[in-house]
């Protein structure tokens, strides 16, 4: 359809942008908001190996069709939507922007003090979950196992690694998001109505009568409890205590007034971060793995990498600099993000005045819009085809954004 196009979908008209405008919706941070964009319930998670085994039996127009296909639910299992927090929550938007500095500032800015945590985790989750395999063993539900395996790390640095051995939270941290999804099942017929009327019957859905949901809740409010009160009874004997490294002790400090920890607030915190990381992360696990099993071709010389990088480490613990050496890996990682990315994604809302694109295109102020992940990752000659060693040479890590890669977003909202 071209660079730029809108279509009518479930009650609401969204803009559809390529790679030549998606860089003007991210950088006019004046007139577009990623933020109130994600509390819309209507973005299509579809991987993009998926759609070209459809376009080969029917055709590059099926990418679109693909979009109202996944309205009727018809991918289940593939398809993901963004949870409307803000209804589920009551917060405002700067709620949502204290989480952002938190990752930002504590994680993606000094991941270092993690790696080893994350590691032990791992390697605990892994024996835990898979063993040794002596024999072979069939997996018949991979990405519920790597929901366990992704939670057990996940909680070492989110929550701490006492809580990590906690069963209940682990399961909570595993399956939260995966819980609640049948409740997104519903269509959005209501939008034809009201453009938000959707999106608020899922909240009230959600808050008031998904059993689930409130169970999973409970279960972390319960330990942030338990984590406070030794925290008071610490204190009692001094000065001299000093809190564990974890992010939850920094949303504890966020939400303490005058010696009153806001714990419904620190709940809100720990489910955002949930929705955020766990689902995403055992999926982007199970896409590689799937890519890595497929294809024996690329078996013998990442096995190599991994091998030799190994017997150089010190003390079987990794460091950053050993991590940043797996060239191959890290390659063979970032090609699979390409290929196994949305159809479209990166939604921004046109929030202050209508806005034109350097083309002429105009859009109104309350449009969503969206970029085509299939032009913009497509967009050189071999682009279907799976290269896992071509970012290599180009010195293009996995976590490096561009005009060309989108996986992790791009500019201030980079994930």
């Amino acid at each position: 359809y071209g660079e730029i196009f809108s279509l009518y979908v479930f009650g609401k008209i969204i803009t559809v942008v390529g790679k030549e405008t998606s860089l003007e919706v991210i950088s006019n941070h004046q007139s577009f908001n990623f933020l109130k964009a994600s509390f819309d319930v209507n973005i299509i998670i579809i991987p993009l190996s998926t759609i070209n085994i459809m376009e080969i039996w029917a055709g590059p127009k099926i990418r679109y069709i693909a979009y109202l296909l996944y309205q009727y639910n018809l991918f289940n299992g593939f398809n993901n939507r963004t949870i409307p927090l803000n209804l589920l929550f009551g917060r405002p938007d700067a709620f949502f922007e204290n989480v952002k500095k938190v990752v930002r500032n504590e994680l993606s800015n000094d991941l270092g003090q993690y790696t080893n945590k994350i590691q032990d985790a791992l390697e605990k989750s892994i024996s835990r979950y898979i063993g040794e395999c002596k024999d072979q063993r069939c997996i018949k539900s991979p990405q519920l196992m790597l929901l366990q395996i992704v939670a057990i790390p996940a909680a070492s640095i989110i929550v701490g690694e006492d809580l990590s051995n906690d069963e209940e939270l682990i399961n909570t941290f595993a399956n939260l998001t995966r819980d609640i999804i049948p409740a997104l099942s519903l269509p959005p017929f209501l939008n034809f109505i009201h453009p938000s009327l959707h999106a608020n019957f899922f909240a009230f859905r959600l808050k008031y009568t998904g059993h689930l949901y409130k169970k999973h809740r409970q279960v972390i409010t319960d330990r942030i409890m338990q984590i406070i009160k030794q925290r008071e009874n610490k204190k009692e004997f001094g000065n001299t205590y000093e809190p564990p490294t974890n992010i939850l002790q920094i949303f504890i400090n966020l939400s303490d007034k005058d010696g009153l920890v806001d714990v419904e607030e620190v709940t809100d915190y720990i489910i955002d971060i949930i929705f955020a990381a766990i689902h995403t992360t055992s999926q982007t696990i199970s896409s590689v793995l799937y890519e890595y099993g497929a294809r024996p071709e690329y078996w013998n010389e990442l096995l190599e990498e991994n091998k030799k990088i190994s017997c150089e480490i010190k003390d079987g613990c990794l460091t950053d600099q050993d991590v940043n050496k797996m060239v191959k890996l890290d390659s063979f990682i970032r090609e699979t993000l390409r290929v196994w990315q949305p159809i479209v994604g990166l939604e921004h809302k046109a929030f202050n005045d209508s806005f034109t694109f350097s083309n002429g295109y105009q859009i109104p102020k309350g449009r969503n819009v969206l970029m085509d992940f299939v032009e913009i990752h497509g967009n050189h000659s071999d682009s279907n085809t799976f290269n896992g060693f071509q970012h290599i040479e180009k010195n293009s890590r996995a976590t490096k954004t561009g005009r060309e890669y989108l996986a992790f977003g791009l500019g201030r909202h980079a994930c």
